[in-house]
């Protein structure tokens, strides 16, 4: 298996593990079928015999507009070299076929964790395996310098890290995300550093970069900040915004709606309703008096939510927000942006408005440079790579 065989597959394969076990049988059977499918049908794919000889490569595998335009805009920075771009979202053309046995007896090769998981975990991993392997054979034959992921704790990005490291191609991954240290509490979340492999990371700030390098001190972090798709517009409009989190907090989403709708009454103020993706419409009292759904999250007064990444990219744009009382692990935030009851919350809201209060400069630490000057940061960067100043 040559440099297949020396690569860490636990920790390449580990957010699919965590994610698939938690699952009933029910679905676990159907994951299952559809992985099967995936695998076996013709998709788009990238082209095995396409020739790229490269100083940088670039590679993404998550496929999401904010992510795709988050990665574009890094790549236009990359000036003065012969680069590459390759988004591995599909990667299988279904000419290539590989059989279940073929597949199963290569898996517990490489990935020996197998045998202390049940019959329909081995299977669904051993599926998700054989399509990051047809990664690995229709880009192996790439000529490159450097290589860039998006982001590394995704499984494919992190096969083709630990691959280059083994040839030792110097390897980067960006920031997608504001992580969190979760410490022992149990969320695929914790990935985002735990699997952290590449030489070289890009943080939003230097919280993130304290928590990388809280865990492995060996990888070298930079600080480029984040560019933001949406720029921060002036005009307040009649409304203010709730961020919903995913579906495991749904007693928390419910709390916080429930304390809006008094702000909206005291205030004066619509609400401005953003659910999560899983989230469910019907789960939650919608009164359609004072809710509004998905307007311009950039115009609102000010945002409260619970533990949602998207609270500090906001903040740092200067809008006022507010995080929800728990005990989950998040970012961290000082007291006075936290609440619990209507009252604190009013009070902190009354407060901050009253002093003026820059919330833009506090939040510099989960994202030091936004915008242009976050893209010369970026641009500078890779300058210095390329002249092996890094």
């Amino acid at each position: 298996m040559g440099v297949l065989d020396e690569i860490d597959w636990e920790k390449i394969l580990r957010p699919e593990e965590f994610i698939f076990k938690e699952k009933s049988r029910e679905v676990k059977i159907e994951r299952i079928k559809d992985a099967y499918k995936r695998l076996f049908n013709s998709r788009p794919n990238l082209d095995k015999n396409k020739i790229v000889n490269a100083d940088f490569l670039f590679v993404k595998s998550m496929k999401r507009h904010d992510y795709d335009w988050l990665f574009n805009e890094i790549f236009t920075t990359c000036e003065g070299c012969n680069k590459e771009i390759v988004d591995i979202k599909y990667i299988n053309s279904g000419r290539k076929r590989v059989y279940p046995l073929t597949i199963f007896f290569r898996y517990l090769f490489l990935y020996r964790k197998a045998i202390r998981l049940n019959f329909l975990d081995t299977i669904y991993l051993i599926f998700k395996m054989s399509d990051y392997l047809e990664a690995y054979d229709k880009t192996k034959h790439y000529n490159y310098k450097k290589l860039i992921v998006f982001a590394d704790m995704q499984p494919i990005d992190n096969m083709l890290v630990q691959i280059a490291k083994k040839k030792n191609i110097p390897t980067v991954t960006m920031q997608h995300g504001l992580y969190v240290d979760y410490k022992n509490y149990s969320t695929v979340n914790a990935t985002n550093y735990s699997s952290a492999v590449a030489d070289i990371f890009l943080a939003w700030g230097n919280d993130t970069a304290e928590l990388i390098n809280k865990y492995h001190p060996n990888i070298i972090t930079k600080v480029v900040g984040k560019p933001f798709e949406f720029k921060k517009i002036q005009k307040k409009e009649n409304y203010f915004t709730v961020v919903f989190d995913q579906n495991i907090f749904h007693k928390n989403n419910k709390e916080i709606l429930e304390i809006a709708y008094m702000i909206s009454k005291d205030f004066g103020l619509n609400i401005n309703l953003r659910l999560h993706p899983n989230n469910k419409v019907d789960w939650y009292r919608i009164d359609e008096k004072v809710i509004l759904f998905n307007q311009e999250l950039k115009n609102s007064h000010f945002v409260i939510g619970h533990t949602t990444s998207i609270l500090y990219e906001l903040m740092r744009l200067g809008i006022p927000v507010y995080k929800f009382k728990s005990d989950i692990p998040s970012n961290k935030l000082d007291e006075e942006f936290k609440f619990s009851t209507l009252k604190e919350l009013e009070d902190k809201i009354k407060h901050h408005k009253k002093e003026n209060f820059d919330f833009s400069n506090y939040a510099k630490i989960y994202i030091e440079y936004i915008d242009d000057e976050s893209l010369d940061k970026y641009k500078e960067f890779f300058k210095r790579l390329k002249n092996g100043k890094i």
